[in-house]
Parts: C-alpha cells; sequence; structure tokens
C-alpha cells in the first residue's frame, strides 16, 4: 500500500499489540508499587490475581496477544504460588 505524498506512513500491525502488552506490565508493577507504597505484604499471590485479571480484561477488549501472553504469566505464577502453598500446608516438612 502506497501513501500519498505528504501523509503520514501506515502504523505498523505489532505497534497496537505491544502497546497492550507494555500497558498491561505497567499495570502490574503499579500494583507491585502501591502495594509496596502502602506496605500491603500479606497477600502476593492476591496481586497477581489481580494482574491476570487486569491484563486479561485488556487482552479482551484489545484482541492483543501480547497481552493474553502476559496474562497467560501472571496466571501461571499465581497458580503455581497456590499450589505451593496448598503443598506446604497439606505436608509440613519436620
Amino acid at each position: 500500500m502506497v501513501s500519498a505524498p505528504g501523509s503520514p506512513a501506515p502504523a505498523s500491525r505489532s505497534s497496537p499489540i505491544l502497546c497492550a502488552a507494555v500497558g498491561a506490565i505497567v499495570f502490574g508493577a503499579g500494583i507491585a508499587l502501591v502495594g509496596q507504597m502502602y506496605h500491603l505484604g500479606g497477600d502476593f499471590a492476591g496481586g497477581m490475581l489481580l494482574w491476570a485479571m487486569g491484563a486479561l480484561a485488556t487482552a479482551a477488549l484489545t484482541g492483543s496477544r501480547g497481552a493474553l501472553a502476559v496474562a497467560l504469566v501472571a496466571a501461571t505464577i499465581w497458580s503455581n504460588m497456590r499450589s505451593s502453598r496448598c503443598v506446604t500446608r497439606t505436608f509440613p516438612s519436620w
């Protein structure tokens, strides 16, 4: 596709995907910084779940695969945190 002289070049298809993924990462960083600022260290896994849900909403609203990947990673970390907590509670080390 050729653009007319003087008109801006068309944006690449990857820039909206990248912007949504970076936005999802910045959202997670914001959750972590607010938790640190107000000394909310009680349930780190809850923050990961909130991050995963926010990134998933971003992926659903924008159709970004990058934000979906961020949501998948955050949900996997949350799942691992919850399952490891259950294992240590069920089988205490002596």
